[in-house]
């Protein structure tokens, strides 16, 4: 957590997302770099007016800077938002990019879009979207399976905890139903064989992980993977969500309502999507 990149336009949202990297850096001392987007001049473009908006962009990030402890610097970029700050992000090899939501509904994101999803889908770069500002990170949950993207997610949330000082509990949640999960003789599975083959389970995810996570709690969930994590945010009073991006498919649709991509637009947490 040496170098975050911050969208920031003066917005409450781009507040939100200033206030978690102040957090963020002054633990870690990481350096912030703030980024004011403002559109491309066309041939039509007035020369007073390109040159005003610079101005003003420029002293909102100056005031901004202020509040910041560790280095900061500030950059004016051009054009398409999403595009130039995932460019910028890449540039400065950051690692990590802070940017606040301005809506919850994945509907409205979906239809409006926005730099925020726009990002998720395409940056290289971990991204975290959040919507409310924090005074402290004390608790992550991070979502993680057997799949090749959990030692990316365990990382990333060591890196929070050691950045902030948070605990963290790594989640993983079995596609199964409840019900079976607490009777399930009633399914016709011995007692016995469905613990064991839960604590087998548990352990292929777990184990691999405790390394990369020294003294993170654990916790097994039964059912839907983005339900689930909600609950166990709730549950930890977590400010912050910790996730794979699963895909960088064109296909918009299909991306936008996987589990990172909806924890992301709802809300009120932070989710951290690697």
């Amino acid at each position: 957590m040496n170098r975050i990149l911050v969208p920031f336009d003066g917005s409450e949202p781009a507040r939100a997302a200033l206030a978690h990297a102040r957090v963020l850096a002054a633990r870690s001392g990481a350096t912030v770099t703030l980024a004011y987007v403002v559109p491309a001049p066309d041939l039509l473009a007035d020369l007073g007016v390109g040159r005003s908006a610079s101005r003003d962009a420029a002293g909102i990030l100056a005031e901004a800077a202020k509040t910041i402890v560790t280095p900061t610097r500030t950059v004016l970029l051009e054009g398409d938002p999403a595009t130039a700050l995932a460019a910028e992000a890449d540039r400065l090899d950051v690692d990590l990019v802070i940017l606040g939501s301005r809506g919850r509904s994945p509907l409205v994101g979906l239809v409006l879009g926005s730099t925020a999803r726009k990002l998720l889908l395409t940056a290289s770069r971990p991204v975290m979207v959040v919507h409310a500002p924090v005074d402290a990170l004390r608790t992550v949950v991070a979502g993680v399976d057997t799949g090749e993207n959990a030692a990316k997610v365990a990382r990333a949330a060591r890196a929070l905890a050691e950045a902030t000082g948070a605990a963290v509990t790594l989640v993983n949640v079995l596609d199964a139903d409840r019900a079976v999960a607490d009777r399930p003789e009633q399914f016709g599975i011995p007692a016995q064989v469905w613990k064991d083959a839960v604590a087998a389970h548990a352990e292929r995810v777990f184990a691999p992980l405790r390394p990369l996570v020294p003294g993170a709690g654990e916790e097994l969930r039964y059912g839907n993977a983005t339900a689930e994590l909600r609950e166990a945010v709730d549950a930890h009073r977590a400010e912050v969500v910790v996730v794979a991006r699963k895909g960088r498919s064109g296909l918009d649709v299909d991306a936008w309502f996987g589990v990172a991509f909806t924890l992301a637009v709802r809300g009120p947490f932070a989710t951290l999507v690697v």
